[in-house]
């Protein structure tokens, strides 16, 4: 295994100790209703902590997947259609019709 990998399973790994800490720490501390919906919303948290720190690396905001304005530095998504090459940023080709494209960056 190179260094990348092995850095990737560390942290993978990290994550999901603390996950469990977390969770058997309310399991012993809060009753059993209340623990589930404790587990479940730390579940999420994390997964979102985590999600949020790999987007920053990335670049990306969390609306960047949602259709919004690239960011400074960016370059807009041109899609083209896979029947007849027409470039657009339509639901159909306006030559065509066909609701089949690709994107290019």
């Amino acid at each position: 295994m190179d260094q990348n990998t092995k850095r990737f399973l560390k942290v993978q790994l990290m994550w999901i100790v603390i996950s469990i800490a977390i969770s058997l720490a309310l399991a012993f501390i809060l009753p059993f209703p209340f623990d589930i919906i404790a587990i479940i919303a730390v579940f999420l948290s994390i997964n979102y902590f985590i999600r949020q720190k790999q987007m920053k690396k990335m670049g990306l905001n969390a609306w960047s997947f949602f259709g919004s304005a690239p960011g400074p530095g960016k370059q807009n998504v041109n899609y083209y259609c896979i029947n007849c090459g027409t470039k657009h940023n339509q639901a159909a080709c306006p030559n065509c019709g066909s609701k089949l494209k690709k994107a290019a960056f």
